[in-house]
């Protein structure tokens, strides 16, 4: 004898199925966005394409969370930072890599304790920011804590960098760029007084040095959209456990070398 069960049972009955075994089934879109500009050892490359080949630590390791991470597919697109944060606030995309602003906090979700404090343990990196300048300007001193310098200095800054207002509330006549590479080169023409760079960072022109104290130390965060991590919080969850049990520094010291 055949049994015929009601549509609306049926209904139920799929209706109940946990909502992580569909996800297991069908990754989940994840929409990552990160600057079209060249920001060496992170990015490399310019424009909308993702270089098939060393394209950036910061890629590299968000790939091997896409292999690690059955419940999400990972989309990249490329914009100007300005329109990552932009798109992440308006749900446009799904997640960037950033480091903490409270501004950034109203629209952005980071990883955190149970206490509520971030968790610096899934955190994609820590990375620390020197001032850059000419050798000759002799003037030009800093501490860590106090800026010493004998006439007003001015830094070149790549626009959308949350660094602009801690060097603003230093005294600085701040020259926002579009791109890194054009705020170095407005400090090597003699456009500015100085900029800022990765503290690690080597390939500076003869004449031109680091200031050897850090501007300022911070952490990147994988930080997602606020509707994105409401609707799959369990694979947001699962990404950040991922990235914590990474070896992350062996990535970036893959690009150590590269030019």
């Amino acid at each position: 004898m055949r049994i015929y069960l009601p549509l609306f049972i049926i209904f139920f009955l799929f209706g109940c199925i946990p909502s992580d075994a569909i996800a297991a089934q069908k990754p989940v879109k994840f929409i990552f966005c990160y600057e079209n500009k060249e920001v060496l050892p992170h990015f490399t490359g310019s424009g909308r394409r993702v270089p098939e080949h060393f394209p950036g630590a910061t890629i590299e390791i968000m790939q091997e969370l896409n292999n690690q991470v059955a419940a999400v597919q990972i989309q990249f697109v490329r914009y100007p930072w300005k329109r990552c944060l932009s798109d992440l606030r308006d749900g446009y995309v799904d997640g960037v890599i950033g480091r903490y602003s409270d501004e950034r906090a109203n629209f952005g979700v980071y990883p955190r304790k149970s206490s509520g404090d971030l968790d610096s343990s899934k955190a994609m990196l820590s990375n620390q920011t020197c001032f850059i300048f000419n050798r000759r300007r002799t003037d030009f001193t800093w501490d860590g804590k106090t800026l010493v310098m004998s006439a007003p200095v001015s830094v070149s800054v790549p626009s959308g960098y949350q660094l602009i207002q801690d060097l603003s509330s230093k005294g600085l006549e701040i020259y926002e760029t579009n791109t890194i590479n054009l705020a170095h080169r407005l400090l090597f023409n003699g456009r500015v007084d100085a900029s800022v760079a990765n503290c690690k960072e080597q390939n500076l022109p003869l004449g031109f040095e680091h200031n050897p104290i850090p501007v300022v130390s911070n952490s990147g965060y994988l930080i997602f959209s606020q509707p994105f991590y409401k609707m799959h919080t369990p694979a947001a969850k699962a990404l950040w456990e991922a990235l914590e049990s990474l070896d992350k520094e062996a990535f970036y010291n893959k690009y150590a070398d590269y030019h």
